[in-house]
Order: C-alpha cells, then sequence, then structure tokens
C-alpha cells in the first residue's frame, strides 16, 4: 500500500490509497487420473482443466450428434443435475458462461441410469469444487 503509484499495475482503492497488483492465481492443476463417466447417450472425463464429452450411439445421433466437444472448465458457469428414477433417465447437463456462443446446450448434456449414478455424482462434484474455487 501506498500514497502513490509504485508502476504499472497498481491500483487506487476508495480510501485513496494505492494497491501493489494482484499475483495471478495459481494455474489449475491436472488431477493424478482423470474421472470418467460413461452415460446412455455418451460419456465425460475431466482432467481439472477441462471437461471432454464423447458423444456416440442412436441416442446421441439423434438428440446432439456424435463427435467430441472439450470444454476449458474456466468457461463453465454450473452443472444442472436431475436425478435418474425407476422409469426416467438421470441428466447432466454443462451450463455455459453466457459469453460462450456457438455451443448448443444438447452438446452438453448426458444422460445416465442409476447404475451410472455414483460415477456421474463423482465428476459433478469434482467439476463443481474447482468451480467453487474461482
Amino acid at each position: 500500500m501506498s500514497d502513490v503509484s509504485l508502476g504499472q499495475g497498481w491500483w487506487i482503492a476508495s480510501d485513496g490509497k494505492w494497491y501493489a497488483p494482484q499475483p495471478p492465481p495459481p494455474p489449475l492443476t491436472e488431477l493424478a487420473e482423470s474421472i470418467v463417466a460413461k452415460g446412455r447417450n455418451g460419456a465425460a472425463s475431466f482432467d481439472g482443466r477441462s471437461v471432454t464429452i464423447n458423444h456416440k450411439g442412436v441416442l446421441a445421433k439423434v438428440a446432439a450428434g456424435s463427435g467430441e466437444k472439450r470444454v476449458p472448465i474456466a468457461s463453465i458457469a454450473g452443472v444442472q443435475w436431475k436425478l435418474p428414477g425407476h422409469a426416467v433417465k438421470g441428466v447432466m447437463s454443462l451450463t455455459l458462461d453466457k459469453n460462450i456462443r456457438g455451443v448448443r446446450d444438447e452438446t452438453l448434456t448426458l444422460y445416465f441410469g442409476r447404475s451410472q449414478l455414483a460415477d456421474f455424482e463423482r465428476l459433478r462434484s469434482s467439476i463443481e469444487a474447482v468451480i467453487a474455487k474461482r
């Protein structure tokens, strides 16, 4: 803190004092092992830096098209979630930052059954933990 700016990046607060530039946040570290969850219309993996969704199968072609979508964790605003029931599939969908354009929501949605719930809960909690640290 100073009464005058001491160089580039210094900023003045409402108290009239100058403060040093903030150090950049530490880089996200990759997880020791990617978290993978396989659902009914594809699979998702999370390595600590990005989520990769691979759509495969008939349901994927109808709903989202086949292929891979890689989304940096910094672009993800949240995770929408619906638990599976006896007759309905569970749903996990990534919500992107409002500044991201050109990605259809259905390409970021995976459906899963009760037998796949534990893997999807682990994936969801890991993504949300990194989002919360931002």
